[in-house]
């Protein structure tokens, strides 16, 4: 968590605040989150944000269950992305 944005979640209110956050930024087209699925067993291994920053300039960051660095995800989904 040391290089997220944002702190752990860690109560039912602050739940029920980050999902209605995030509604907000996907209905104003600003931020959408998705989860990375790994292909063999169908686990969600991470998630990854994807920011507007502008019309032709965006962010993305990505977040892996601590198993599973260094094992050339982040890499693949970026290479998917561009």
């Amino acid at each position: 968590m040391q290089y997220r944005e944002s702190k752990p979640i860690e109560s039912i209110n602050q739940s029920e605040l980050f999902i209605k956050k995030v509604l907000e930024d996907i209905s104003e087209n600003k931020k959408y989150r998705y989860a990375i699925i790994e292909k063999q067993s169908n686990a969600l291994i991470g998630n990854f944000i994807y920011t507007l920053v502008g019309t032709q300039v965006c962010k993305i960051g990505c977040s892996f269950e601590k198993k599973h660095w260094n094992k050339g995800y982040a890499s693949e989904l970026i290479k998917e992305l561009i």
